[in-house]
C-alpha cells in the first residue's frame, strides 16, 4: 500500500512539473535587462547602448545625421542652452528626429521633476531608438540610474555599477539619484 502511495505521489509531482509549462501556469521568468555596452558612433564621446537606448556625451550636427540613419527617432538633451553653441533642436529636427530638452546643470537642479520627465519619455519610447545626452554622459547616467532601478527593476547595486560604466562620476549626482530612488520606492 505504501508503495502505491509513493508511486501515486511521484506520478502527480512529475505530471504537475511537466504539464505546468504547457498549460502556462509555471512561474514566469523575469526578463533579463538589456546589457550596457560601449559603442562607437561618429565623433560622439562616451557612447553606451542599452537595448535601443543610447546614452552619450555631446553629438555634433554631423553625428545627428548619422544617428538618424541608424534609426534614432528622438534626441533628449540634459545640457543647458548656453552649453551648446549651435542650434541643436534645428539640427535634430532637420535630421528627422524629435528633440526634447530636460535641462539641468547642477546637483541642485537635478530635481524629482527631472527624473520624472525622463522616466516618462523613456517609458513612452520603450523599445524605440532614442538617445539621451549631456556633455560627457555624467548627467545622463544619474537620471538613467533611477529609470533602471524603478522602471526596469534592476538591482540597485548592478544599476549603480552600470551607471558608473556609462559615466556617473559625480558623488553629488549619484546621491541625488539614490535619494530619488529611495523616495519613489516607498
Amino acid at each position: 500500500m505504501l508503495a502505491i502511495l509513493r508511486f501515486t505521489l511521484a506520478c502527480s509531482l512529475f505530471c504537475s512539473l511537466c504539464a505546468a509549462p504547457l498549460l502556462g501556469i509555471a512561474e514566469e521568468k523575469k526578463a533579463q535587462p538589456a546589457p550596457v555596452e560601449p559603442v562607437k558612433i561618429g565623433e560622439i564621446y562616451n557612447v553606451h547602448r542599452c537595448g535601443p537606448l543610447l546614452m552619450a556625451g555631446q553629438p555634433t550636427p554631423q553625428d545627428l545625421l548619422l544617428l538618424s540613419k541608424q534609426g534614432v527617432k528622438c534626441l533628449v538633451t540634459f545640457r543647458m542652452e548656453e552649453e551648446v553653441d549651435w542650434d541643436e533642436k534645428a539640427a535634430a529636427e532637420s535630421a528627422g528626429m524629435e528633440f526634447k530638452a530636460i535641462r539641468y546643470g547642477t546637483i541642485d537642479s537635478l530635481t524629482p521633476d527631472v527624473f520624472a520627465a525622463t522616466r516618462k519619455i523613456l517609458r513612452e519610447n520603450q523599445g524605440q531608438p532614442l538617445m539621451l545626452h549631456c556633455g560627457s554622459a555624467t548627467r545622463v547616467a544619474a537620471v538613467w540610474l533611477a529609470y533602471r532601478v524603478l522602471d526596469e527593476k534592476v538591482d540597485l547595486e548592478q544599476a549603480v555599477k552600470e551607471a558608473e560604466k556609462i559615466g556617473l562620476r559625480s558623488k553629488g549626482l549619484r546621491a541625488q539619484a539614490l535619494k530619488y530612488i529611495e523616495a519613489e520606492s516607498k
